[in-house]
């Protein structure tokens, strides 16, 4: 579960890593790559995929492509699960020890994660507004959604218990 807890972290990470890239790559279109905004657009989107090739390997598109390129946090954390809900024994120590290395691993960099949206991506919104652009957001996670709205978690819950009878 918490391997299981982990790996969600990064993929929403990553997820919100593509959206921004996706967000900035429309403005530099919109902008015709041209002024400070763009430039710092680029800056960000570079700060942006490189904590992006932290969580993930961007070259892997299908299971194959795991044997021509490294994998990532997340693929580490993926194969780790596997071993350990493969046994009917508890984890070993050597699960243990990989588990504790990697989940330093990934907060270390969710962390990084965190200080890009926080700084970077608030000067970004800064300097945009200032120059009459829309900002970019970060989209909000389900997690998010459900301790904005607790109604939601009722909701979650009931529809777990339907499925579950």
């Amino acid at each position: 579960m918490k391997i299981n807890r982990k790996l969600t972290k990064i993929n929403t990470a990553v997820n919100q890593i593509r959206s921004l890239r996706t967000q900035l790559r429309g403005l530099d279109h919109e902008l015709a790559g041209t002024g400070e905004v763009v430039s710092a657009a680029n800056d960000l989107e570079e700060k942006l995929t490189a904590i992006e090739e932290k969580f993930i390997n961007p070259k892997i598109s299908a299971s194959e492509d795991s044997v021509a390129y490294a994998i990532e946090l997340d693929g580490k954390l993926a194969v780790l699960e596997t071993v350990v809900e493969s046994s009917d024994a508890a984890p070993t120590v050597g699960s243990r020890r990989a588990y504790a290395d990697l989940v330093q691993q990934s907060d270390e960099h969710l962390a990084a994660w965190n200080a890009i949206r926080t700084h970077d991506l608030a000067a970004f919104n800064q300097l945009a507004q200032r120059q009459k652009i829309q900002a970019i957001v970060v989209p909000m996670t389900r997690s998010a959604e459900s301790s904005a709205n607790p109604d939601s978690i009722v909701r979650q819950r009931t529809r777990r218990i339907r499925w579950l009878r």
